[in-house]
């Protein structure tokens, strides 16, 4: 499942950088202008995180953090603030929220802030060298394999330079992809990328095949530009990043 936040704030420019980075990192984020609604439809949306503009509803996030319980809540809170002051600072600190983005928003420092944030909801941290680009699991990118009941057209949910996330979706899928089996031959095709390959079951979770790349025998360099240029749209240069 998706790490899900939530972003509010009264100003659509607030809102939307930090809307599509996250969106594009494959989080699944929702908007809101009003806090009060935002609020109400916590309990529907179930988010793992809520960026809230403390500009834009002074003071009331003190209450909104208060009411989910601050680092013993389920949701976290990260501030989107302009002038953080040192009661501001205090109190931020003492309610247990996630952390204060001083603004304007740049995705280069903050997006991978929040999604560590939103891990942490989870009891999780980010531990890959390389990065995933989540996909959405239809044929727009796939794997094709040899499979002992023949060949197979697997949907993929994430990729990386090293690795991918495929649907085993069928018997025959989850009979053959087992962790630790080997397949010296398979191709992959996403948008105009096209890979020859060859890859080893890392491990199944679900019906989620993580899959490592042994070698990339054609393609490497056009799916290393694709990711590079989907991650620069998201969160900036990599070489970038900065802590809070």
């Amino acid at each position: 499942m998706p790490l899900s936040v939530v972003v509010q704030s009264p100003a659509h420019l607030v809102r939307q950088p930090v809307a599509q980075s996250l969106a594009a990192l494959g989080l699944l984020v929702r908007e809101f202008a009003d806090l009060g609604e935002a609020v109400a439809r916590l309990n529907e949306l179930s988010p793992d995180l809520i960026v809230v503009d403390a500009d834009g509803a002074p003071r009331q996030w003190r209450t909104l953090v208060s009411g989910l319980g601050g680092a013993r809540g389920r949701v976290g809170v990260v501030l989107l603030s302009g002038r953080v002051s040192f009661d501001d600072a205090h109190d931020a600190q003492s309610l247990g929220i996630s952390g204060i983005i001083k603004k304007p928003y740049r995705g280069t420092e903050h997006a991978t802030r929040i999604v560590d944030a939103a891990l942490a909801r989870r009891g999780l941290r980010a531990r890959r060298s390389h990065p995933r680009c989540r996909l959405d699991g239809t044929t727009d990118a796939v794997l094709e394999v040899e499979l002992p009941a023949g060949a197979e057209r697997l949907a993929l949910w994430d990729i990386s330079n090293v690795g991918a996330g495929a649907a085993v979706a069928t018997a025959e899928a989850r009979a053959a992809l087992r962790a630790g089996e080997y397949f010296p031959a398979a191709s992959l095709d996403w948008g105009d990328v096209h890979l020859v390959l060859s890859f080893r079951v890392a491990h199944v979770t679900g019906e989620v095949a993580g899959l490592q790349f042994i070698s990339v025998a054609d393609g490497a360099p056009r799916l290393a530009h694709a990711l590079s240029d989907r991650f620069a749209r998201a969160i900036g240069p990599r070489e970038n990043r900065n802590r809070w």
